[in-house]
């Protein structure tokens, strides 16, 4: 399935939009759930609206061999979550799909997922010039015993507030996927960050977590590249350790007068130190 628009909403309650755009392969059917490719300028997504892909059936051997798993890709200029969420998943054995997403600015999740789930879980990978979490969550968690699925973000700035980025397995003997991120600057609500250990952390509001964890296995790698921190040392491999940013460098969320000011605002502060701020933006350093 391809679609190309320049201005699509996907709406759970259906009044006015589509409330869905899914693909899938039921369990008495040993066929290639299709893919789902959009290309949009601006994509919102709300109300338990979602876009997904489903998997159930089992298949032999030789069968799985023929089956590629279907992928979710999406390029677009913006792309908000409302309650909403971006999965692939299968209930069989054919390893989950995959999600890729291109956005050339802000990627914006309030509050909303972006799963695959799995025996084998998929991988995400996600380019956007802002990704912004707001008790939120990017998962390729495992719940049977299959391997956790890669997550790969690139991005200018990273905010997590209530953010969890999650490739955890309970499969015995398996591997927790592994996390590559690259951003000029992460950003996290009060400064703090949960990363890593061989414990799941549930999601909740309040912490900001990252982590591939394998309880019975052996934990992924999770490797952050922030320069503006200067965080890249501190939080590659730490175990299960409550990181305190604030101790690494400044605060970048402190005003003066120790007001704290919106990590919305604080992302902008951010590009305009450098002379990269969007003019449309500056508009939220005077709130």
């Amino acid at each position: 399935m391809t679609v190309n628009a320049s201005d699509l909403i996907i709406d759970g309650n259906g009044k006015e939009s589509f409330s869905l755009i899914s693909s899938s392969a039921q369990e008495s059917y040993a066929g290639q759930a299709g893919a789902i490719t959009l290309h949009t300028q601006t994509l919102s997504i709300f109300n338990g609206g979602t876009i997904s892909i489903e998997s159930d059936p089992t298949v032999d051997d030789a069968t799985l061999t023929t089956i590629q798993p279907a992928k979710i890709d999406i390029t677009a200029q913006n792309l908000t979550l409302v309650d909403s969420s971006i999965t692939t998943e299968s209930t069989g054995n054919v390893p989950a799909g995959s999600i890729n997403l291109n956005i050339a600015d802000t990627l914006r999740l309030d509050p909303s997922s972006i799963t695959t789930a799995a025996n084998n879980a998929g991988a995400i990978s996600i380019n956007a010039k802002v990704i912004d979490l707001e008790d939120s969550q990017i998962t390729t968690s495992v719940t049977g015993q299959g391997n956790g699925g890669d997550i790969n973000l690139n991005s200018k700035i990273l905010i997590l507030d209530s953010g969890f980025i999650q490739a955890n397995t309970a499969g015995t003997n398996a591997q927790g996927g592994n996390i590559q991120i690259n951003t000029d600057a992460l950003i996290a609500s009060q400064n703090q960050l949960f990363l890593g250990g061989n414990t799941p952390i549930p999601f909740q509001p309040g912490i900001n977590v990252i982590q591939a964890a394998s309880p019975d296995g052996v934990s992924g790698s999770v490797t952050i590249t922030s320069p503006d921190l200067d965080i890249v040392g501190g939080l590659t491999g730490l175990e299960g350790e409550l990181l305190d940013i604030g101790k690494l460098a400044q605060s970048p969320c402190t005003t003066p007068g120790g007001r704290q000011s919106s990590l919305a605002s604080v992302a902008v502060a951010v590009y305009r130190n450098r002379q990269r701020v969007p003019s449309r933006w500056r508009w939220m350093l005077n709130g």
